[in-house]
């Protein structure tokens, strides 16, 4: 009987043991209004990682991301390395700075040491959040750096005064000569 008791319950430790959660972080970057320009420095412990970067356009914007693991660095027994790095963008569909189901996944811009994305198109105001997911593969996990800046999209009307002002200044031009 203290066999199968000893023997279920290491059975249950090691499965215990085997599940993982990844570490999980995040980063408030603000309200996008009407530009909008960041970067820093983030330390990830060991194992795996997903850090998300939480922001809020309040017009429709463009902009560009960029992550980057930073080399490995020997600073007397830590080293740093991040292996595996991949980037998404997703649309924040519930509570604000809280990766849930309500979140919309948008796309995801590829994996390697360092990414740099181009945002297509400009999205509209609402709040959103990038993921830069990865595993912290030194001996005191990872460090990675990012970038991130946006513009807020001109709206048409913008455009019409601006035509209307050339359309003026030519005008007075023309008639001047005359």
């Amino acid at each position: 009987m203290f066999r199968k008791i000893a023997l279920s319950s290491l059975i249950a430790l090691g499965l215990a043991g085997g599940a993982h959660a990844a570490n999980v972080y995040a980063a408030d970057l603000g309200n996008i209004t009407p530009s909008f320009d960041t970067d820093g420095i983030a330390t990830v412990g060991t194992g795996a990682f997903v850090y998300d970067f939480f922001f809020t356009a309040s017009a429709p914007y463009v902009g560009a991301v960029s992550v980057a693991d930073l080399p490995s660095v020997n600073l007397g027994s830590q080293r740093y390395n991040i292996t595996g790095l991949s980037l998404s963008l997703w649309q924040d569909g519930g509570t604000l700075g809280v990766k849930d189901a309500a979140d919309v996944f948008l796309g995801s811009f590829g994996s390697g040491d360092y990414i740099s994305v181009q945002t297509p198109g400009s999205w509209a105001a609402g709040s959103y959040f990038f993921e830069a997911t990865g595993t912290g593969a030194g001996t005191a996990g990872g460090r990675l750096s990012y970038t991130a800046s946006a513009v807020a999209v001109p709206e048409p009307q913008t455009y019409a005064m601006l035509l209307a002002g050339l359309g003026a200044i030519g005008f007075l031009a023309r008639r001047r000569r005359a």
